[in-house]
């Protein structure tokens, strides 16, 4: 027995119970009514639809109707995650008192609390077989990418350095992970000289600048030569790049003139 016997579990069935007679016509959320996170099924007598309004009061009665402290907390949790999660494809129900209600739920969630805290093995094996056989959609995929696009990660400190080189000491790597890896590092492209790839430039960009150095050397790997040119102020012949920064317009010869006029 997961809930108490108390008014919100009367009033949450009586909700369900109405749901389950009628059918509704146009917008229209489905529920868990013993959730998933407190082993509940996918199964359609698990299953019931709800206005925006029916769901957002479900979720609010449910911490209130469990037990144990751990699925309360959880329940508190799920509430949360829905009064904040609004999109084209669901249309959230923020009536009076929604903000005093997330306040309380964020509150009583155990997100701070719980971190770190070590998972057993039969919660372990539960998550496992939750995400067996689960697929995730391309256009979930690319939604998911575009989310994370840009993302900046904070940066880890010294001791969490420390814990993730030990941690990937004597690791061996498949033959398939090491062709992924490849593939990724040659997508990225390369700066066209030795040392680290580059992130920068696509691949097409940087062979192109590859092969546009390697044109201007020599045979045994020196530059060639240069343009000669003269400056018509001081008749003085040099690199074109030297030249041209100090001499021409630039031409100490032009100011020695000016001074003595």
């Amino acid at each position: 027995m997961i809930f108490k016997t108390n008014k919100y579990s009367r009033i949450y069935f009586n909700i369900i119970i109405k749901a389950k007679l009628r059918v509704i016509v146009g917008y229209k959320e489905t529920h868990h009514i013993i959730p998933r996170s407190l082993g509940g099924s996918n199964d359609q007598d698990n299953l019931a639809e709800l206005t925006a309004k029916e769901h957002y009061i479900v979720h609010l009665l449910l911490p209130h109707m469990v037990i144990d402290p751990i699925h309360k907390s959880k329940m508190w949790s799920a509430y949360m995650c829905m009064s904040k999660m609004h999109s084209k494809s669901h249309n959230r129900y923020t009536g009076a008192g929604a903000s005093r209600f997330y306040e309380k739920a964020k509150l009583n969630t155990d997100f701070g609390t719980r971190r770190g805290i070590k998972q057993s093995l039969e919660e372990k094996q539960k998550r496992a077989e939750s995400l067996k056989g689960h697929i995730v959609s391309e256009e979930t995929r690319l939604k998911i990418g575009d989310a994370n696009r840009g993302r900046k990660l904070l940066p880890r400190s010294e001791d969490t350095r420390k814990k993730l080189s030990i941690a990937a000491q004597g690791r061996k790597l498949s033959e398939e992970s090491k062709q992924k890896i490849s593939n990724s590092s040659k997508l990225r492209g390369h700066n066209g000289f030795k040392g680290k790839g580059s992130r920068g430039p696509t691949p097409i960009q940087s062979i192109e600048k590859f092969k546009d150095t390697i044109s201007k050397r020599t045979p045994d790997w020196t530059m060639k030569p240069r343009q000669k040119v003269i400056c018509p102020h001081c008749n003085k012949e040099g690199d074109i790049t030297g030249m041209k920064r100090y001499h021409f317009d630039n031409c100490n010869a032009l100011s020695d003139s000016s001074n003595t006029v």
